[in-house]
């Protein structure tokens, strides 16, 4: 006994048609029928007396009809609870990313960890990152290391490691207003390891 014979069984019940039964399941009529007669051939009853234009449940078909809806449902709930008990037992490791950039070196990463692992992503600002890996809401953060950002990283009593390591280019418009007195390129020039480009018109 079969769990799709079980639904084609029940279905043809719901919709009272073998016909109807086979155009919802994208079968002809003669592959529903020919599963049926295996399942009543296998149970050793006739389940449905079968007239030319109508269908009717045997008093085993009745019975059959009970046990075979309890059967599917404690199918299907017993399905749910696996994946539910293999879900809760994967291993729960929440991270969270500023940028664009950083959301995609950090999609990189996490493909090269263990299917077993159920992740919990945040996108959030740095400082709210920050506070949250010190607050123990999430388990790290993957942050660019900006001279441009107030937050000292060193500063946080925070372990850090180093991911990618590289530069950063930076376009500006000669037109960028600023409150600087300096002009936005001479400005994020005095920055440690900070190079500025033109734009061009």
């Amino acid at each position: 006994m079969e769990e799709r014979q079980l639904i084609l069984f029940v279905e043809i019940v719901q919709l009272g048609s073998f016909q109807k039964t086979a155009e919802l399941n994208l079968m002809s009529q003669r592959a529903v029928s020919k599963r049926i007669s295996a399942l009543e051939t296998e149970i050793g009853a006739t389940l449905f007396d079968r007239q030319k234009n109508k269908i009717n449940l045997t008093a085993a078909g009745k019975h059959f009809l009970t046990r075979a809806t309890e059967l599917l449902n404690t199918m299907r709930m017993t399905t749910y609870e696996v994946q539910q008990i293999t879900q809760q037992a994967k291993e729960q490791f929440s991270v969270g990313y500023f940028s664009p950039f950083e959301g995609a070196l950090l999609r990189m990463a996490l493909l090269d960890l263990p299917t077993t692992t159920n992740f919990l992503i945040e996108e959030a600002g740095i400082e709210h990152l920050i506070s949250d890996v010190l607050l123990k809401k999430i388990d790290c953060a993957v942050i660019i290391d900006n001279p441009l950002f107030n937050v000292k990283i060193d500063q946080t009593n925070l372990d850090s490691v180093t991911l990618v390591t590289n530069h950063m280019t930076l376009g500006l418009s000669p037109d960028l207003i600023t409150d600087q007195t300096d002009s936005p390129a001479d400005y994020l020039a005095k920055f440690p390891g900070m190079t500025t480009l033109p734009i061009c018109r």
